[in-house]
C-alpha cells in the first residue's frame, strides 16, 4: 500500500514516547499528551506489542539467520490511530512497522490477544520482505503471516476470525484475493507435513519462480497434485486424529467444511449433478446408502483443457480411496460391503491447477472445470 507520508509525518511527530527493546523502538503517545485519537489509554497495549515483536524476531532469526543482516536495526514501530491493520512500510530507504492504537473489540483481553497476533504477523512480513516483492507471492506472504500468529503464541486464537470463510468456501481458489488470510490453514498443513524450516526455505531460496513452482521443486518424492489433494482431504474434518491439521477445539467451534451436496442414494433413486471447479480449490460431497448394497460413483469432466480433476472417497473408519479411470473418459469407484464396511462416504474433488483465468485475455487456464457426478446403488 502506498501511504501519503506528508500527513503521516505530522502524526508521527505527536508520538512523543518510546519503548526500546533489543531490536525495536516503539513510538507511541498517551491519551493525555495531546495526540487525540492517536494516543494509547492503557500502556499494556504497548507492552503486548513490544513483547510479541521481540518474541517473533527471536523465533524467526533462529531459523532465518541469513536474513537478519538485511533488516534495519533497530526497527522503528509507530503505534497510532490508523483505521488499517498493521503493516510493513518503506519510507525512503527505511523499513518501518505500523500498528494500530485503536481496536473495536469488546474485551481488553481480546485487544491484547489481537495485539500479540498483529505484532507477530508484521514481523513475519518484515522477514519475508527481504527476499520477495512480487505480487505472485502475496497469497503465501499473507498465509505465512497469519500462521506466525499462533506459531509465535500457540494459545493465540485470533486467526479464528478467518475460519468461517475458510470452512464455508472450499471452492474458492487458494490464491484468491478474498482468501489470503484463510491460506493460513494451507500453510499450517505444509508446516505440519514438511516442517517450518522447509517452509522458510521455499520462501527464502526460490529464484525466479511462482510459489507453486517453488513448492513443487522443494517436494521430494511427492507431487504437487498429491499434496494439494491430501490437504483438501485432511482439512475436511479437524476432529480426525489422522489429519495433520487435527484440532479438536477448532472442530468443536467450526465443525466440518461445507458440503456442496449431501445425498441419500438408493436403487430406486440414483443421483446426478453438474458442477464447476476453479483452480486451487475443491468440493466435498457426502453420499449415504443402504447397508449391504454397492455404491457406484462416476465423475466425468465436460472440458478436458487445463488441469485434470482428482477425486477420492474418504471415511474416518477406512481412509481414502481414489477414483480410477474406467477406460471411457470417466473416474469411477465401486464401494461394496464387506470390503468397504461403511454406509456413508465423503467424496473430495480437487483441482490442483495453478493458472487463474486472465481477465480479458484468451490464455490457457485451469478455471471453470465443469464436471458431472453420478451416483447409483445396486
Amino acid at each position: 500500500m502506498i501511504l501519503n507520508w506528508q500527513p503521516l509525518e505530522k502524526t508521527f511527530a505527536l508520538l512523543d514516547q518510546t519503548l526500546k527493546t533489543v531490536h525495536f523502538v516503539v513510538h507511541y503517545a498517551s491519551r493525555e499528551s495531546g495526540a487525540g485519537q492517536h494516543g494509547v489509554h492503557n500502556l499494556s497495549l504497548i507492552k503486548a506489542y513490544a513483547d510479541s515483536l521481540e518474541k517473533a524476531w527471536e523465533q524467526l532469526a533462529m531459523l532465518r539467520s541469513a536474513l537478519v543482516a538485511h533488516l534495519p536495526q533497530p526497527v522503528h514501530v509507530y503505534v497510532y490511530g490508523t483505521r488499517l491493520a498493521g503493516m510493513v512500510e518503506r519510507r525512503g530507504n527505511e523499513q518501518l512497522l505500523i500498528l494500530p492504537s485503536r481496536h473495536d473489540l469488546t474485551r481488553w483481553e481480546r485487544v491484547l490477544e489481537r495485539a500479540q497476533a498483529e505484532a507477530a504477523h508484521e514481523v513475519m512480513h518484515l522477514f519475508n520482505s527481504v527476499r520477495r516483492s512480487s505480487s505472485r507471492w502475496n497469497w503465501l506472504n499473507e498465509g505465512l503471516a497469519v500462521f506466525a500468529e499462533a506459531w509465535v503464541w500457540p494459545a493465540n486464537m485470533d486467526y479464528y476470525r478467518f475460519l468461517p470463510d475458510w470452512r464455508d468456501y472450499p471452492e474458492r481458489p487458494l490464491d484468491d484475493e478474498n482468501a489470503r488470510s484463510q491460506t493460513r490453514m494451507f500453510v499450517a498443513y505444509l508446516a505440519a507435513h514438511f516442517g517450518v524450516e522447509w517452509l522458510f526455505q521455499v520462501w527464502d531460496e526460490a529464484k525466479d519462480a511462482t510459489p507453486f513452482e517453488a513448492i513443487n521443486q522443494a517436494l521430494l518424492g511427492v507431487s504437487w497434485e498429491e499434496v494439494f489433494a491430501n490437504y483438501m482431504r485432511e482439512a475436511y474434518d479437524l476432529s480426525d486424529p489422522s489429519s495433520r491439521l487435527h484440532a479438536p477445539a477448532t472442530h468443536q467451534r467450526f465443525d466440518k467444511r461445507l458440503l456442496t451436496a449431501n445425498v441419500k442414494v438408493s436403487a430406486e433413486q440414483p443421483w446426478r449433478g453438474e458442477f464447476q471447479l476453479d483452480h486451487l480449490a475443491g468440493r466435498y460431497f457426502r453420499f449415504k446408502w443402504t447397508a449391504g448394497e454397492t455404491l457406484t460413483l462416476r465423475l466425468r469432466e465436460a472440458n478436458r483443457q487445463g488441469a485434470t480433476l482428482r477425486a477420492e472417497v474418504w471415511s474416518a473408519g477406512t481412509g481414502a480411496l481414489a477414483l480410477q479411470p474406467d477406460g471411457e473418459g470417466a473416474l469411477v469407484v465401486e464401494l461394496s460391503q464387506p470390503d468397504y464396511p461403511v454406509e456413508e462416504v465423503i467424496l473430495i474433488v480437487t483441482n490442483a491447477g495453478t493458472r487463474a483465468q486472465p481477465a480479458n485475455v484468451d490464455y490457457a487456464h485451469d478455471d471453470q472445470r465443469r464436471f458431472t457426478l453420478e451416483a447409483s446403488v445396486r
